[in-house]
Parts: structure tokens; C-alpha cells; sequence
């Protein structure tokens, strides 16, 4: 147990890291970029916790974790008043599947170049596993960010106004 622990704060760390280089690049105010991270740190700790203490599946592990970013997203951005947008969207880059859109095209080549049946099987196997793990984790981030600002929906057009004194 507190290997996993240790393992999902030093992965939260570097999701942590990831996030404010993404975050520079978009060039927020320079108060939300800790906040950034710290968004990214939770979704990403959270995400390697249930993987591996619960043996829970990548996709369902990203939706979670997802849906973790979305909320202390709208949380966030009411208390900075900010867009949630602008801290919540660099913090989910750090789980983009980027190793498994690599493989699926790497596949996808491959295959292109092998003429015999079974190596084809085997490429085959590969593009569908690697691309359907990529869709899904993809989609899972998109709608696990989503969720929160459609329950919200009201409280997010009034997050960015001035309180009245």
C-alpha cells in the first residue's frame, strides 16, 4: 500500500510539472498556473491509485480522474474567478494517451509493409487494441471534464462576475 502511495504522489508530481509547461504555453494569469498543477497532480494521483490498488480499467481509471479535474476545476475557477477552462484543460494534458495513438500509427505502417498473414493478425490486433484505448481515453477525459460544467451550467456563467458588495 504505500508503494502505490508513493508511486501515485511521485506520478502526480510529474503530472504536476507537465501541467505548468502546458499551461505556459496557453499564457493564463500567472496566479492560475498552481492551480493548474495542483489539478493535474489530483487526476493523475488519483487515475494511478485506482489502476493499480483497485485493478480498475486505464479508461474507466481516466473518467474518474476526469471527473476529479472537472470539479475542483469549477471549484477553482469560482473561487479565482476565472474561466474553468483555463485551469482545468492543462491539467488533463498530462493524460493524453500519446504512447498508444504512437503505437496504433506505428501499426498502421507496419502493416502496410508486411506481406506475411499472420504478421497482418498480429498488426491487426494491435491497431484495434492501441486505437480503441486511445478513443476511449480520450473520450473519457472529454466527457469527464464535461460533466461538471454541464451540472454546473447555471454557476458557470456567473464564475467570471465580480461579486456585487
Amino acid at each position: 500500500m504505500i508503494d502505490i502511495i508513493t508511486a501515485s504522489l511521485i506520478e502526480a508530481v510529474f503530472a504536476a510539472i507537465a501541467a505548468v509547461g502546458f499551461a505556459l504555453i496557453s499564457d493564463p494569469p500567472k496566479r492560475l498556473i498552481f492551480f493548474t498543477a495542483i489539478l493535474a497532480a489530483a487526476g493523475r494521483g488519483v487515475r494511478y491509485f485506482i489502476i493499480a490498488q483497485y485493478g480498475i480499467g486505464l479508461s474507466i481509471a481516466t473518467f474518474v480522474a476526469a471527473l476529479i479535474i472537472g470539479f475542483l476545476g469549477i471549484f477553482m475557477a469560482n473561487k479565482l474567478r476565472c474561466s474553468m477552462e483555463v485551469v482545468s484543460f492543462p491539467a488533463l494534458l498530462p493524460m493524453i494517451p500519446g504512447l498508444y495513438a504512437y503505437k496504433t500509427i506505428l501499426s498502421v505502417v507496419e502493416y502496410g509493409k508486411v506481406t506475411e498473414l499472420a504478421a497482418k493478425q498480429e498488426l491487426i490486433v494491435a491497431i484495434f487494441d492501441n486505437g480503441i484505448t486511445t478513443v476511449s481515453i480520450i473520450t473519457a477525459l472529454a466527457v469527464g471534464v464535461t460533466i461538471p460544467l454541464l451540472i454546473f451550467y447555471e454557476k458557470s456563467f456567473t464564475m467570471t462576475r465580480k461579486l456585487k458588495k
